[in-house]
C-alpha cells in the first residue's frame, strides 16, 4: 500500500491549516481546561477534524476532502460553509454570525486568525490529504492497541497541524512532569518542509531522549531529539503501514527502556 505523494501541494495545505485553526478557535472558546492541554486540540474523523461536543451545544466539523465547514446539533446538519468562498478572517466571521443565529455567542481568541488572502486550493490535493490523514490515523491506533500503560487519545493539534499521542511510562499523566513518549505525524514544521513521522520521549530526570533506531528512520538532535523519519521515503516502500509499525514499536521499546 502507497499513499498519495502530497506533490506541489503547498497552498492547499497553506488553506487546510488555515481552516483547522478556525475550527480551534471555536473549541476553546466553547470548552472546559482539560489534562495535557487537550482543549486546543481536535478530534480527527473520517475526513477531517471535529471540535467534539462544544460547551454551547453542536460540534464543528471541517472536512478536508470537499472544504466544507458543518455545524451539526442533535446529529443533524444546522449550517454548511463552503470555505473555498472566503479567506480565514471572512471564514471565521462567516461561522460566528451562523452560530450566533442558533443562539450560539461565543468569542474565540483572534491570535492566529490573521490571514485575509482568499484560499487556493487544489480540490484533488484536499482528497488526497483526507485520504492520508484518515491511513495514518489508522496506522497509529494500530501502533496504539499494541501498547500498554496509560495514553492519551490521538488528536490533531492545530497551531502546528500534527497529529499525534503521548504514552507515559508510569501511571502519571502529566507531560509536564510525567516520563512520556509522543508519537506523530506532520505535514510540516519549522525548517522541514515536507510530511514525516516523529518520536520523541521527555523525563524531568533525563530531558529529552536519545535512542538508536531503525532504518529509514533517524535520529535527529537538530530542532528536537528523537525519531524522524520522512514520509516519502516510508511511503515509497512496498507497504509502508508494516514499515511505520515496525520502526514505531523498536523505537518504543528502546526509548521506554530509556527512562
Amino acid at each position: 500500500m502507497t499513499l498519495p505523494k502530497l506533490d506541489n501541494w503547498d497552498k492547499t495545505l497553506s488553506a487546510l491549516h488555515q481552516v483547522a485553526l478556525v475550527v480551534s478557535a471555536v473549541r476553546v472558546a466553547s470548552s472546559d481546561a482539560l489534562a495535557n492541554d487537550l482543549q486546543y486540540s481536535v478530534a480527527v474523523t473520517d475526513s477531517g477534524i471535529s471540535t467534539t461536543e462544544l460547551n454551547a451545544g453542536g460540534e464543528l466539523r471541517f472536512d478536508f476532502a470537499t472544504f466544507t465547514l458543518t455545524y451539526m446539533r442533535d446529529d443533524g446538519v444546522v449550517f454548511s460553509v463552503p470555505a473555498n468562498e472566503f479567506n480565514q478572517t471572512s471564514l471565521m466571521q462567516k461561522v460566528l454570525d451562523g452560530l450566533k443565529a442558533v443562539g450560539v455567542v461565543i468569542e474565540p481568541s483572534m491570535k492566529h486568525i490573521i490571514h485575509e488572502t482568499p484560499f487556493e486550493v487544489d480540490m484533488g490535493l484536499a482528497q488526497d490529504y483526507a485520504l492520508v490523514v484518515d491511513a495514518i490515523y489508522t496506522m497509529l491506533a494500530r501502533f496504539r492497541a499494541k501498547l500498554t500503560g496509560p495514553m492519551s487519545p490521538i488528536v490533531i493539534w492545530p497551531h502546528h497541524f500534527d497529529m499525534a499521542f503521548m504514552w507515559f511510562a508510569t501511571s502519571g499523566m502529566d507531560e509536564h512532569t510525567d516520563p512520556h513518549l509522543a508519537i506523530g505525524f506532520a505535514p510540516f514544521s519549522d525548517g522541514i518542509d515536507r510530511p514525516y513521522f516523529y518520536g520523541y520521549g521527555w523525563s524531568k530526570d533525563t530531558g529529552y531522549i536519545q535512542v538508536d533506531v531503525e532504518p529509514p528512520a533517524k535520529a535527529i538532535t537538530d530542532g528536537y531529539t528523537g525519531l524522524y523519519a520522512e514520509y516519502d521515503i516510508l511511503n515509497g516502500n512496498d507497504d509502508i503501514a508494516k514499515t511505520l509499525e515496525h520502526v514505531l514499536l523498536s523505537y518504543h521499546k528502546r526509548a521506554s527502556q530509556a527512562f
